[in-house]
């Protein structure tokens, strides 16, 4: 009859378990798994109110019902933990849309600038953002670094090395694009806060690449529009000269 009754209260404790390893992890279910046979060889298995067991079906039972408890609890916390990092990364793909659709909607001339930092700064929650373009030889900044934030990024761009200090609370990664180094980007994030460096610099690198692209078809346009204009100037210069030399022409022939 007490081996009859042990399985209400064995089911009981395996749903604290099982509910345990899903809140709080593996670890604590196991320790309450322990308690759990415990408590059920000290009040259910005969001979009751004792740390003693007889029947060897009840010693397997009570080996088998620990086994499952663990198992089920490594199962469970498995689970959970799998879903927490799906929706981190479902969050963390919903915010690098957001990122490239707000990027991508800037005009080109203004690409490369500090609006495409504050679009970095403000998705992500980032303290500062700043970012050595290598055509140029420029340096922006967007926010307020509480370290060398810039000082970093024009030496992981000389070094041509990426870098992180030991906090993660910087995050400096080398711009690229077809293999050659085009610039070089550094995240100063908040304490304990992670965020996708690698995916951003990439974003990055891409919306640098077509600032320099807009950059260059706007040189060559002018390159264009100034050969037109000068080759005109010299249309009208030489119009103007051949005028007044026909005339003297005509004049000398008469004489």
């Amino acid at each position: 009859m007490a081996r009859l009754n042990s399985g209400i209260p064995a089911f009981l404790f395996l749903l604290v378990v099982v509910t345990l390893s899903v809140l709080g992890g593996f670890l604590p279910a196991a320790v309450v798994s322990v308690v759990a046979v415990g408590c059920v060889d000290y009040f259910f298995i005969p001979p009751v109110l004792e740390w003693q067991i007889t029947d060897p079906i009840d010693a397997v039972g009570l080996l088998t019902y620990w086994t499952t408890s663990l198992v089920i609890s490594r199962l469970a916390s498995n689970a959970q933990r799998n879903a927490e990092r799906a929706e981190n990364k479902r969050r963390e793909t919903a915010l690098l849309y957001d990122a490239a659709s707000r990027l991508l909607s800037l005009e080109p001339e203004v690409a490369g600038g500090t609006q495409s930092l504050r679009v970095f700064r403000e998705v992500f929650s980032l303290r500062a953002v700043c970012l050595y373009d290598g055509a140029t030889r420029t340096l922006l900044t967007e926010g307020e670094p509480r370290y060398r934030l810039a000082e970093m990024t024009a030496r992981a761009y000389a070094d041509r090395l990426d870098s992180r200090d030991e906090k993660g609370d910087l995050n400096i990664r080398c711009l690229h694009v077809a293999s050659a180094l085009k610039g070089a980007i550094g995240f100063e994030s908040q304490p304990d806060v992670e965020f996708p460096a690698d995916p951003l610099s990439l974003l990055a690198a891409t919306t640098l690449a077509r600032a320099h692209s807009f950059r260059d078809s706007a040189t060559a346009a002018a390159v264009t529009q100034a050969e037109i204009l000068r080759s005109a100037i010299l249309d009208a210069l030489a119009h103007e000269f051949k005028t007044p030399l026909a005339a003297i022409m005509a004049a000398a022939g008469g004489l």
